[in-house]
């Protein structure tokens, strides 16, 4: 426990903070608790209420103080017990639970480091990341819904036991972590640069802008930046990750799919030579190209506020050899405000 808190959970928390979070860990003695297993997991009060959870930190608490630790010197503490799961009709079926912007922490035999830093990230007052899903073909569609844990990326969602993963910038501005130089609050249109921000160095002091804060309506903003520490994703290493953050509610997230609106997270950032338009936010979004070296890389972002030139973008293949009578298919991609009316056309030989 002592080794995985020293050498996972706190640089990930160092790094992520570009070092203004430190974790330092004490590990007690394994503590016997006065009641068993089979009582934490199903204990209820006549109503039907469960207090399993409750009565675990009060006795935990309690045993700690006996082993002669002062709970009040800890900013937050964390019960590590065997897995409840399996008692008979047990009602902690998740792996950790984190009191929402409190100091106590619950892990059901999964103290790994996706159920320990998410549930972390409960104490410091983050909701969960997740996914606008929409059924209409548009990203951004007032029909979606978000579901639950779905941005695999934010070690909020649902993701892997993966260090890779990192808060997104919304979560990191809440929680103080970046400051004016490391996000910019886009109120004129132009073109920006926006640097990985998923790393130790992008810190004020580097002054790297890492993200882009543009309002799409009072309770809603765009929050843009560039991910690059999960290189088995090329889009998302290429292009640009886009969420909407939320002033008025705040701990919570959901990541937009721009390139396959309807599908899941792994395809969902904006790539490099397309947009998207947002005509009731009067704003359209343009990735237009990328550089730097490591582990400096940056992505150029147009944003256009109000009225926007029409663009295309052609998705896949655009050209292809059939036999006679066969079908070819093209797909394009495109954006502008208002929204732009196409037409295909098939021009005759010579």
């Amino acid at each position: 426990c002592q080794t995985f808190a020293d050498t996972e959970l706190a640089p990930f928390y160092s790094k992520s903070s570009y070092g203004q979070t430190a974790l330092t860990t004490t590990v007690t003695p394994l503590l016997r608790l006065p009641k068993t297993a089979a009582y934490y997991a199903t204990a209820q009060t006549s109503g039907g209420v469960f207090t399993g959870d409750t009565d675990l930190r009060t006795d935990t608490l309690a045993a700690a103080t006996a082993a002669g630790f002062d709970s009040s010197t800890f900013d937050r503490i964390m019960v590590v017990h065997s897995t409840f799961s399996s008692v008979p009709n047990t009602q902690v079926t998740y792996g950790g639970l984190g009191q929402f912007g409190g100091t106590f922490l619950w892990i059901n035999a999964a103290f790994d480091f996706r159920v320990t830093a998410h549930e972390l990230g409960h104490t410091y007052g983050l909701n969960h990341a997740n996914l606008w899903k929409v059924a209409d073909g548009n990203p951004i569609s007032a029909a979606g819904a978000s579901v639950e844990y779905k941005d695999y990326y934010d070690i909020m969602g649902g993701g892997p036991n993966d260090a890779r993963l990192d808060f997104n910038p919304w979560y990191k501005s809440l929680l103080g972590w970046t400051n004016a130089t490391q996000v910019k609050t886009i109120s004129t249109t132009g073109s920006y640069r926006i640097y990985a921000y998923d790393h130790a160095n992008s810190t004020a002091a580097s002054n790297e802008l890492v993200a882009l804060k543009i309002a799409k309506d009072a309770g809603t903003d765009y929050w843009v930046s560039l991910r690059r520490n999960v290189t088995d994703n090329a889009l998302l290493s290429h292009g640009a990750y886009i969420v909407w953050g939320y002033p008025t509610a705040s701990g919570r997230s959901n990541l937009l799919n721009l390139t396959t609106p309807g599908g899941d997270y792994t395809d969902a950032p904006l790539a490099i030579g397309r947009g998207f338009s947002d005509p009731a936010g009067n704003v359209t979004i343009r990735v237009t190209g990328e550089g730097g070296t490591a582990p400096n890389y940056y992505l150029d972002v147009e944003v256009t506020l109000g009225a926007a030139a029409p663009f295309f973008a052609a998705l896949g293949n655009s050209t292809s050899t059939v036999l006679a009578n066969g079908t070819a298919t093209f797909k394009i991609s495109g954006a502008g405000n208002p929204a732009p009316a196409y037409q295909w056309q098939r021009m005759p030989a010579g």
